[in-house]
């Protein structure tokens, strides 16, 4: 497909995101009035690593909110922002329970958020359905390996494992809410359905999204959504997407038996790894 130059997935660029994200989201607030440049974004890692609020922190100067589960992390995420006065910093595990987001934010932030980042590998649209307040803008990750056209639902037990929804089960909790789908990168950005009018934004089909971000990836991360949908790699989850074979990909057979050999290569260093762990260990034992 010819991907118009007014597109939202045109102005893709990185910057701290990882798919061109904060380019994305430049244009979208150049579009529409932020409330109150605020922004909140879970699990937020480090605060750096991937991230689609940060570059609104450091380079526009919104006031944010940090939210990162894993410990670790979460220390890594207080050392990005001791110096940043503006920067809300949590240690919870978001959930649709007591860590619900409505019960983690005051009102005053719900009222006025302008972009949410959801990104917690598989049951991300658990929070998106149980969300009790609307910001202007939110962003929520979607695997790419879903056929944009599938309208299967993924069993609880299998989605948590980083395999989660397809994009139209998104597309369907939306517009629930009101609004409406308008560019996808691996995130889907979801915009109020009230804000459209005033600007220079257009809703987009699931379909029509998901062919403009396969058409604008590297023929590496081609690669690897080919072996994705194979379950060869993480997930391990055979989606069987039509969208995502070696014909419809672009792909030579040279290009894929070259990773298969390297991701082959690299289970056999695991196992071998590991079985010099058990031999070293019983090795221990023995002398113990």
């Amino acid at each position: 497909m010819n991907i118009d130059k007014n597109n939202l997935i045109t102005y893709r660029k990185n910057i701290f995101s990882e798919n061109g994200e904060d380019g994305i989201i430049e244009k979208i607030f150049s579009e529409i009035k932020p409330k109150s440049n605020l922004c909140c974004e879970f699990g937020a890692w480090d605060g750096i690593w991937a991230s689609n609020c940060r570059n609104l922190v450091v380079n526009h100067n919104w006031e944010a909110i940090m939210i990162e589960g894993d410990k670790d992390k979460f220390k890594n995420l207080i050392n990005t922002y001791s110096n940043h006065d503006h920067v809300n910093c949590f240690n919870y595990f978001v959930d649709t329970k007591k860590n619900s987001l409505s019960n983690i934010l005051t009102e005053e932030w719900k009222e006025y958020l302008d972009l949410l980042s959801i990104d917690i590998d598989g049951l991300d649209y658990e929070i998106f359905q149980n969300l009790d307040f609307f910001p202007q803008v939110i962003c929520i990750e979607v695997n790419t390996g879903h056929s944009p056209e599938s309208d299967t639902i993924i069993p609880r037990e299998i989605a948590k494992n980083n395999v989660g929804q397809p994009l139209q089960y998104f597309v369907n909790i939306a517009e629930a809410k009101g609004y409406q789908l308008i560019c996808f990168t691996g995130n889907a950005f979801f915009i109020k359905k009230d804000l459209l009018g005033s600007a220079n934004i257009k809703a987009i089909s699931a379909k029509d999204a998901y062919l403009q971000h396969l058409e604008t990836i590297s023929n590496h991360v081609k690669e690897h959504l080919f072996f994705v949908n194979k379950g060869k790699v993480n997930p391990f989850y055979k989606f069987d997407n039509p969208y995502l074979t070696k014909k419809r990909l672009g792909l030579s057979s040279l290009q894929i038996i070259k990773n298969l050999f390297s991701i082959n290569s690299n289970k056999i260093k695991v196992k071998t790894i590991l079985y010099i762990k058990r031999v070293r260990n019983k090795l221990k034992s023995s002398i113990n």
